[in-house]
């Protein structure tokens, strides 16, 4: 965020998280299909010389911060006080409840759609890959849109998506309506990160350093909980069919602390009126 211009940071965020999006769309099949070739260890030395290649071009190519642009170096205690204040800990919430509700359905997206919605399963990587397409675009409008409101696009993609995937519960067992929907839920909810991140960013900048490596731990944490309540569920006997309500819920929570976040920047704002 530091080499970006002010008016483009979320922009620049939005375009580190597109590496998660490719990755997804051309890294589970190139892989996949690497092992099923040459086996699994040819992958992995497939992994190893593109990481190598990456480190070479980012140590070549990513210009150093300039002076002036870093942040005064502070202690641990610092940047522990700067993760935990009230509009960190309230982003941190949003984006485990936002990953929650989509590792719900991610984790058994395969029978969610072939039991749940009667498609083949020769017709799920198809899904997978329009799903992981959207979400590509999805993140460069959030990037867009958080440039000129973070907290505006936050609140935005949460609302619609709490409603879509009570819709996708209800379409569910039409398996070409439920991926259409879908599409669009992955669009709209990788709309999502960028902004969320950078609104932390900005709230820590006297002390970054620890906050934002909580920031790939509110994403695991929402991930590992996403996979393990909807198993809980299934195991339950809860059907595949209604799992996008349990994600809507997760939804609402993140919705929930949002608005906190929202009522919190307004409150501060009156305060320094």
């Amino acid at each position: 965020m530091r080499l970006a211009p002010e008016d483009r940071k979320s922009s620049a965020v939005s375009m580190v998280m597109i590496g998660v999006n490719m990755a997804t769309i051309l890294g589970v099949p190139l892989g996949t299909a690497i092992g099923n070739a040459y086996g699994w260890r040819a992958t992995l030395l497939v992994i190893s010389v593109a990481v190598g290649i990456a480190t070479a071009v980012l140590a070549l190519l990513i210009p150093p911060t300039p002076v002036s642009a870093e942040p005064k170096r502070s202690d641990f205690k610092a940047e522990l006080a700067a993760a935990l204040r009230v509009p960190v800990l309230l982003c941190y919430a949003s984006i485990a409840f936002s990953l929650l509700a989509f590792f719900i359905m991610v984790a058994y997206i395969v029978p969610f759609l072939t039991v749940g919605g009667g498609l083949s399963t020769e017709v799920v990587p198809l899904a997978l890959l329009g799903i992981g397409v959207t979400g590509f675009f999805g993140n460069i409008i959030g990037g867009r849109l958080g440039d000129w409101n973070p907290v505006a696009t936050m609140l935005g993609t949460l609302t619609i998506n709490t409603i879509l995937f009570v819709v996708l519960a209800q379409v569910a067992s039409y398996g070409w309506v439920a991926v259409g929907v879908m599409l669009v839920i992955w669009g709209v909810g990788f709309a999502f990160p960028a902004p969320a991140q950078t609104r932390i960013m900005r709230e820590v900048a006297d002390a970054p350093n620890f906050a934002a490596s909580l920031n790939n731990t509110a994403f695991q944490v929402g991930i590992a909980c996403g996979a393990a309540i909807g198993g809980a569920a299934l195991a339950a006997d809860v059907p595949y069919t209604s799992l996008p309500l349990l994600s809507a819920l997760s939804l609402a929570c993140a919705l929930g602390t949002t608005l906190a976040l929202s009522v919190y920047d307004r409150r501060r704002r009156v305060a320094l009126a």
